[in-house]
């Protein structure tokens, strides 16, 4: 995973897409107010957001389909998981959706392999 800087250090905007489980992508999200990416080599990176209700006085692209067990996509880092409900806060004018999400290797301890077998002399 490579991080893009621009001449300060500082990450560059990036667009994060909202989907459906299967990597159905719905559409582009436009309140984030914050996105803290942690990579990580041994272990999923995680990818905490905070997403605004509304947005240049208008709600948020697809801010009441944020749930648990969707996916984003960043183009220059891949897809993540959100496996737990996102914590709503609401403070004096702003509801603020806050929500970590895994990186998509994540979703492979969801997957069982009985049955499966490698290097055993069988065809």
């Amino acid at each position: 995973m490579k991080l893009k800087y621009d001449y300060w250090d500082r990450t560059r905007p990036c667009d994060i897409y909202l989907a459906c489980s299967g990597k159905r992508i719905l559409g582009a999200l436009n309140g984030v107010q914050r996105a803290d990416l942690t990579p990580r080599m041994c272990e999923p990176s995680t990818l905490e957001l905070e997403v605004a209700r509304i947005e240049d006085g208008e709600v948020s692209n697809f801010y009441d389909e944020i749930d648990s067990f969707m996916e984003l996509y960043i183009p220059e880092f891949g897809w993540f998981y959100i496996e737990e409900p996102p914590r709503i806060q609401k403070e004096t004018s702003q509801e603020i959706k806050s929500f970590t999400a895994m990186s998509y290797e994540y979703t492979l301890k969801n997957d069982d392999l009985v049955g499966f077998k490698i290097n055993c002399g069988t065809e």
